[in-house]
């Protein structure tokens, strides 16, 4: 009686061990999902990488045909295959069905959501606008440059979140200037500013 399983791959052999074993007429399922950054040469990445699973029946000669080039074996459990329920692979196959529907598996940021965004050799905080519909949409920001906040767009990809930072970001531009060379103040700094400055 034919039983769902999960099968191991070599590292990034999926989409071969995949197309091999459906040539020899073994039913594979194989979740993959759209992402930010695809699997090279494919439009998508596999939602368990190292991992795909075939419906076999063990007891009878189908079980010759996982001997394809990447293929590592069967997921053993108490020392035999274990078999995957059914109704797993069916929500596991629903639920690939609605991410993908739905954009594809990628870090989504909220309207409001303070986050970093890569400028240049540095990083500043920013404030998002707008959130994208899909990665390949540019964000819109609020991003503090020198001294006042400006409305701004960067890629997707340039955004990471604000929590978990490991150092503080650097600022965006260099400082006003504060002397014209040679001791003299601008306008608005020095002892003058000091000593008009109320209080």
């Amino acid at each position: 009686m034919k039983a769902w399983y999960c099968l191991r791959t070599g590292p990034c052999a999926e989409y071969r061990v995949a197309r091999n074993l459906e040539r020899v007429g073994v039913e594979v399922f194989f979740p993959r999902v759209l992402t930010a950054r695809p699997r090279r040469g494919y439009a998508d990445s596999p939602l368990f990488p190292g991992y795909l699973f075939v419906r076999l029946d063990l007891g009878g000669v189908e079980g010759s045909p996982l001997r394809v080039p990447g293929a590592r074996g069967l997921v053993r459990f108490g020392g035999g295959p274990a078999p995957v329920p059914e109704e797993v692979v069916e929500a596991l196959r629903r639920r690939v069905e609605e991410v993908n529907g739905g954009g594809g598996l990628w870090r989504r940021y909220a309207p409001g959501e303070e986050v970093l965004v890569r400028m240049g050799p540095g990083e500043v905080v920013a404030r998002v606008l707008t959130a994208p519909s899909s990665p390949r949409q540019r964000v819109a920001l609020l991003v503090h440059f020198l001294g006042r906040w400006v409305h701004a767009t960067a890629p997707w990809e340039a955004l990471r979140p604000l929590t978990g930072r490991a150092s503080a970001p650097t600022p965006l531009g260099r400082p006003p200037r504060r002397t014209r060379g040679r001791g003299r103040w601008v306008r608005g700094f020095g002892p003058r500013a000091l000593e008009a400055s109320p209080g």
